[in-house]
């Protein structure tokens, strides 16, 4: 697979995928209806074609996948052009899990509030220790200089996006970042020491082949137990 085509380009998560899949070879273009500086700007700058608005023609004749951003809905004449011509469509969390999070350490911050600032907070505290981990945030943090990047580093820290994409239950767009932590809703007191509380370990999750992982069947992550376990 050479060439990708990302609809909805422009959004702060879509475009630090967009660049990380440029620099590792793949040939990205990609359409906004809001293609404006500073993202039209770095996009540009990484060598990937930014098409202003939605239409069928954006889409090249010789891509290969498409990644739908979390905006796009049944009307958009690209998604229309997608099903239409039976090409090959993957959402940006399954985009992630694919290309980039399997065989990692990935930690997941969810909730309702409060998600850029901890997600932001438990980046830098991984940087500042020098574990120099992969990230995307909904947010540019000031220390960071950006809302995501990806490196070679097996830590990778991810802002979690409950909403819908496709008719996708938001149970469904977690798993596809494949968490090696999963919150618990409150701490649980741990049996037979009063007053000390903790989180309980990460249930295991069986693999494909019947291997206990924490990458629910990745061949890559295949046998390895959650570290918190």
């Amino acid at each position: 697979m050479k060439h990708v085509h990302f609809i909805g380009v422009c959004g702060t998560a879509m475009g630090a995928v967009a660049s990380a899949m440029a620099r590792r070879g793949y040939e990205i273009t990609g359409s906004d209806a809001n293609a404006y500086p500073p993202m039209s700007t770095f996009l540009g700058s990484e060598g990937i074609k930014v098409s202003a608005g939605y239409s069928e023609e954006n889409i090249p004749e010789n891509a290969e996948l498409i990644v739908v951003g979390n905006a796009i809905s049944r009307g958009n004449p690209e998604a229309e052009a997608v099903l239409n011509r039976h090409l090959r469509f993957l959402s940006l969390p399954e985009t992630l899990k694919e290309f980039f999070l399997c065989g990692k350490h990935n930690y997941v911050v969810t909730g309702t509030h409060g998600k850029t600032t901890t997600t932001s907070m438990l980046t830098w505290f991984m940087e500042h220790n020098g574990m120099n981990p992969s990230f995307m945030i909904g947010g540019i943090a000031r220390n960071l200089d950006r809302g995501g990047r990806f490196t070679d580093s097996d830590y990778c820290v991810l802002e979690g996006d409950e909403r819908d994409h496709l008719n996708r239950r938001p149970a469904e767009l977690a798993r596809h970042r494949r968490p090696c932590i999963r919150p618990c809703r409150a701490p649980r007191r741990a049996p037979g020491r009063a007053g000390a509380d903790r989180c309980a370990p990460c249930p295991p999750r069986r693999g494909a082949a019947g291997a206990t992982s924490i990458g629910g069947g990745c061949p890559q992550t295949a046998g390895r137990r959650c570290p918190r376990g």
